[in-house]
């Protein structure tokens, strides 16, 4: 990955990581071959990194015009980290990896390696904070 995205603050971790309410949930699209589109309001970063699926043309073969595809619009979901979220530098590396214009299948495993990384620092920048409350 060629982005590596700053550690967040304690409050920062905790702005990321929230649930938003359902107006404002970002909205992605599950393919269905057999039962067409439909909506998956998504709430947060944690949900947005689950919805995305890494799949191969070996999915495809194996399951045939069964396998369902999880769509998000890069540009949309990056707008979405900025300005509803607030995470603005990873809407940067989100909104950098869709212009290079490659294809979604392409893209997919590369933008769910950021949401990880950043689920991971706000993880760890949280942690003690939970366990110093606990204690």
């Amino acid at each position: 990955m060629m982005t590596t995205l700053t550690k967040p603050t304690e409050e920062e971790a905790r702005r990321f990581t929230r649930a938003v309410d359902g107006g404002r949930a970002f909205v992605g699209t599950v393919m269905s071959p057999s039962a067409g589109s439909s909506a998956a309001r998504l709430l947060s970063l944690g949900m947005v990194q689950q919805f995305l699926e890494d799949r191969t043309i070996e999915d495809f073969r194996a399951a045939g015009l069964r396998l369902n595809i999880h769509y998000a619009d890069f540009g949309f979901l990056a707008q979405w980290f900025d300005e509803v979220i607030g995470d603005a530098e990873l809407a940067g590396a989100i909104s950098e990896l869709h212009a290079t214009g490659e294809a979604f299948g392409m893209l997919v495993p590369r933008v769910k390696e950021l949401l990880q990384e950043r689920i991971d620092q706000c993880e760890e920048v949280l942690e003690p904070v939970a366990e110093a409350a606990t204690t």
